[in-house]
């Protein structure tokens, strides 16, 4: 008895559109790792306007990392003589938590961007 053709045929289609969406997956999640790090850098520079140190060694300390699926946005403790950092200066002159505030409607832009990428594929 012969095999139907069709056979072979649907199980190569299946495969082709598995690796469609394991690619689409992959593509989907770079975009998303892009947009996490852009929001991170944003918060990071609205966090630099509001530092209250002038001495410019807090603000360049603040740093934006993305390892895994974590975003990393907060001042480096360094050492200097009589300067404040970190979470002693965020306690005397908040600076993170407003430039977040300040940066919300941005964020929810940035991943309401991320969603029409990936539902429209307009960078596949």
């Amino acid at each position: 008895m012969a095999k139907p053709k069709f056979l072979s045929m649907e199980i190569i289609q299946g495969m082709d559109l598995a690796n469609h969406f394991r690619l689409m997956g992959n593509r989907a999640e770079t975009e998303a790792q892009k947009k996490v790090l852009k929001a991170g850098h944003l918060v990071g520079g609205k966090s630099r306007q509001l530092v209250h140190v002038l001495t410019g060694r807090c603000k360049a300390s603040i740093s934006t990392q993305l390892q895994g699926g974590s975003l990393t946005t907060k001042p480096i403790s360094l050492t200097g003589p009589q300067v404040v950092y970190g979470a002693a200066l965020e306690a005397m002159f908040p600076y993170m938590k407003p430039a977040l505030e300040q940066s919300k409607d941005d964020i929810k832009r940035i991943f309401g961007d991320l969603l029409i990428t990936i539902v429209r594929g307009k960078s596949y």
